[in-house]
């Protein structure tokens, strides 16, 4: 078993949000991912921390994070809905207790990174001709949402 925790805040961060309550969810499952953890949710000051037990030991620490941001968000989403508000997760690091070693999320996606050297324009090209092409604009626009999404999920 692995201990985690998770750090992050509310977005858009226009305010302090504070649940006034933590919850702790017992052996949630993620079965497509072969995932099991309990966790515990805190939200001060649109802070954000998660303390995650990891029962079964995998060491997908991607795909954990995306579990504990969707179930992070069904807490978010509730509060939402008591308060009328439209706020959004955003996880930014993990520590792992046990060994003391931090990650960083980035906003991208490294296996894109590494292979920007293989595309065929320069940033300047593309943002030229994004100007004089609603098609392009739409094009980048979905690609953004789909990293995003990617990132966030």
């Amino acid at each position: 078993m692995s201990d985690y925790v998770f750090t992050g805040k509310l977005v858009p961060d226009l305010g302090d949000v504070n649940s006034n309550t933590s919850i702790f969810l017992e052996k949630v499952h993620a079965v497509e991912a072969g995932l099991q953890f309990d966790i515990m949710i805190s939200i001060c000051n649109s802070q954000i921390s998660a303390t995650v037990k990891n029962l079964n030991g995998s060491s997908d620490l991607q795909s954990l994070k995306n579990y504990v941001i969707e179930t992070i968000r069904i807490f978010v989403d509730t509060l939402n809905y008591i308060h009328g508000c439209g706020y959004d997760v955003e996880i930014t690091t993990l520590i792992d207790v046990n060994t003391g070693q931090q990650v960083v999320f980035g906003a991208g996606i490294p296996e894109l990174f590494e292979a920007q050297s293989e595309r065929p324009l320069e940033s300047k090209k593309v943002s030229s001709l994004a100007l004089e092409s609603q098609p392009l604009r739409r094009a980048l626009a979905d690609l953004r949402e789909a990293i995003s999404s990617t990132l966030s999920n």
